[in-house]
């Protein structure tokens, strides 16, 4: 099915060349998955709909595709959580279009595989940035509306993506240095004892891993600042100015002093107080605060228009598209908002595209101003 392209003058600027590699999921079989018993899909290289009433599997179908990029759920912490009820295991499999099967089981109780042409890796992070993904779904709004560690682990998941052999082992060794550091805070206030040079011995590659993450989330922010704004501008159809500021203990002092300073404190709360585990990312609109000053339909403009951001980070920076899995966000956005979303992923920086409704009838009236086929799947 082919629908008439609306002319926009205004089109968001890429790094893409001739050389992007356009990677698709070409077929996907669930077996046990949730709600799935066994079923497999077909997909379309760009465009995907996905529709069906409340509870008939279009969240899942989502999430196993994010499966096959991630290695784990974007919504269960748990893999158990995922098996068929009465079952005692659960099997994704994709085909890719460069030819590579990515496979993922988990039986109950064991060790989950993650299979690349049938040979297991031997950790799960070594499969990341195989193929990028960007999710944006309903609960996506409490990176708005919640606490930091919403965003830290937002920015964190995309530049994991971009940089898993750097970024991803460093984030990893940074957390787990901390947990050992606050282990040894925790063991010093229960035996009422303290060993300075022993607690350094956790500072001195602390404050090195520190450092190093601290400057790829600063710099790489600072890069989507004009991306972003043209985003929000064709999403919401106005000029208000908007802003991403990274927010950090270490720009105002060397990591090693702000651990030293708080050496005290850290003794008494037997935990880690400061670092770049306590970042976050300031959203504001017109200079004031985004979660207290923006309306539901500007925050909702505002998230979708960093995750496309986010999207395009990915893209100018492994230049490869990641897939994008919209799943179900349209009940909330008003018909210039959701013409203007569809509008931009119908453009050729976007690579393949998922989304779910409730309803065909939503948007098909929308559809005539993507220039692109689509395959429609009804659950």
């Amino acid at each position: 099915r082919t629908c008439r392209r609306q002319k926009n003058p205004r089109t968001i600027r890429t790094k893409r060349t001739k050389r992007t590699k356009t990677l698709h999921l070409k077929t996907i079989k669930l077996t046990q998955f949730k709600n799935y018993e066994v079923t497999d899909f077909e997909f379309h290289p760009k465009m995907n709909l996905v529709t069906g009433l409340n509870g008939a599997g279009k969240t899942n179908l989502l999430d196993a595709v994010y499966y096959l990029c991630i290695g784990k759920s974007a919504f269960q912490s748990s893999d158990s959580l995922n098996i068929l009820q009465g079952q005692d295991f659960f099997r994704i499999e994709g085909a890719f279009s460069n030819q590579t099967t990515i496979a993922c089981a988990y039986p109950r109780g064991k060790k989950k595989l993650l299979q690349c042409n049938g040979v297991n890796y031997d950790k799960i992070s070594e499969h990341i940035g195989f193929c990028p993904v960007i999710m944006i779904a309903p609960d996506d709004i409490m990176i708005v509306k919640g606490g930091s560690a919403e965003r830290r682990k937002l920015i964190d998941s995309v530049l994991c993506q971009i940089s898993p052999q750097d970024y991803l082992l460093k984030l990893v060794q940074y957390n787990r240095l901390r947990q050992q550091r606050n282990a040894l805070l925790k063991d010093f206030f229960k035996n009422r004892t303290f060993d300075a040079d022993l607690l350094e011995s956790f500072n001195v590659p602390m404050i090195e891993l520190g450092n190093a993450i601290y400057e790829v989330r600063k710099n790489w922010i600072e890069t989507l600042q004009e991306t972003f704004q043209s985003y929000y501008e064709r999403l919401s159809g106005g000029n208000e100015n908007v802003d991403l500021t990274y927010q950090s203990a270490l720009s105002e002092m060397d990591f090693a002093d702000i651990l030293k300073a708080n050496q005290e404190r850290d003794r008494f709360l037997q935990r880690t107080s400061k670092g770049i585990h306590t970042d976050d990312i300031l959203f504001s609109i017109k200079d004031h605060p985004l979660k207290k000053m923006g309306s539901q339909g500007q925050q909702k403009s505002f998230l979708i228009a960093l995750m496309l951001t986010l999207y395009n980070g990915i893209l100018v920076e492994k230049d490869k598209p990641p897939l994008l899995l919209l799943d179900d966000i349209f009940d909330k956005l008003d018909e210039s908002r959701l013409k203007a979303l569809l509008q931009l992923i119908s453009e050729p920086q976007f690579g393949q595209v998922f989304i779910s409704d409730t309803s065909m009838i939503h948007i098909s009236d929308l559809l005539g101003d993507i220039n692109q086929t689509f395959k429609h799947f009804e659950l």
